[in-house]
């Protein structure tokens, strides 16, 4: 599951972080890659099955 609240996003049920730039973060969801672009990307918060990022996002894609 994914949230977007202004400059915050919450993603739920991450399998792994593949990437983390200021400018791009790629994660695995159910098999999935999930490229999330902007700027001044950061990961606010971790939890195992939950990750928290803010800055200003410009685009997300999926692909299989």
């Amino acid at each position: 599951m994914l949230s977007i609240r202004k400059n915050q996003m919450t993603i739920a049920q991450y399998d792994k972080i593949c990437l983390v730039t200021n400018t791009m973060v790629v994660l695995e969801v159910h098999g999935k890659t999930v490229k999330i672009q902007g700027e001044d990307l950061q990961v606010s918060a971790l939890e195992k099955e939950e990750v928290a990022l803010k800055g200003l996002f410009q685009s997300i894609t999926f692909h299989e």
